[in-house]
């Protein structure tokens, strides 16, 4: 199995065939059951190593090798991202803004006529002075705000922001504390919950088609499928496989 980047599509290995394949190589001529108890060995000593993990190091480095050959990107033109830096902080004497700043700062975005806004700020809790008016900028339809899910490190939403224009935006590491995976879906109990940057996808299409299903999300006619615990080499947990998750596209 290998994995491509970008891609949930695999390359499955057939090891009957390819136990043929050896035997013909090594010009052996063995009846079908010595033939059928070498593909055995291969396919339990293959199986084996891979379900033991070991195989996860060579997958990811493969992965990390092609990421870093591919040629740079061209910036996206229709995405601006406005940051909040330290020194930004510094300035303003404030390790949170608050919700007054954060109103004008959307209130500046808003007449730029943007498609769509994603506020990755958490906002759960009120910060005076200016609550007010940042709920007034909220009712806007084209913001999406964010939501952290966790038992007890979880982070609601701002309360006068309905459920279709809040996304989540937790993300996974490998156990070497590098993100290679995009969390997009996720259902607590019935309820679907999705991340900022599918919620914002979903405004910038104007589309309401966007489903989760047992191994697929399904945004119009894209389908995303699902990253699995046995996806390959890379041999993810059980706690590390809830919800749809894709590969990244760096």
């Amino acid at each position: 199995h290998l994995i491509y980047p970008g891609d949930t599509h695999f390359i499955m290995i057939d090891f009957k065939l390819l136990g043929n394949h050896l035997t013909k190589a090594l010009n052996l001529r063995l009846p079908i059951p010595a033939t059928l108890l070498i593909t055995s060995l291969i396919v339990l000593t293959i199986g084996g190593v891979r379900l033991s993990g070991y195989l996860e190091f060579l997958e990811l480095a493969v992965f990390d090798l092609m990421m870093r050959s591919r040629s740079a990107t061209e910036v996206e033109q229709r995405i601006t991202v406005v940051a909040i830096k330290e020194s930004d902080l510094r300035t303003w004497q404030q390790s949170t803004f608050s919700d007054r700043l954060i109103a004008q700062l959307l209130a500046k975005l808003q007449s730029e006529s943007p498609a769509v806004i994603g506020l990755d700020i958490y906002r759960d809790i009120a910060q005076p002075p200016g609550n007010t008016e940042l709920q007034q900028q909220l009712k806007a339809k084209n913001i999406i705000t964010i939501q952290k899910i966790g038992r007890d490190t979880g982070v609601l939403a701002p309360p006068e922001v309905p459920p279709e224009r809040v996304g989540f935006n937790n993300f996974l590491l490998d156990r070497d504390g590098i993100l290679r995976r995009n969390l997009i879906a996720f259902k607590l109990g019935k309820q679907p919950l999705y991340s900022l940057a599918l919620q914002i996808s979903k405004v910038y299409l104007d589309t309401e088609e966007l489903s989760v299903k047992p191994d697929f999300v399904q945004l119009d006619s894209t389908v995303f499928a699902d990253l699995k615990a046995d996806s390959g080499g890379y041999q993810l947990s059980q706690t590390d496989v809830g919800g749809t998750q894709l590969l990244l596209d760096y």
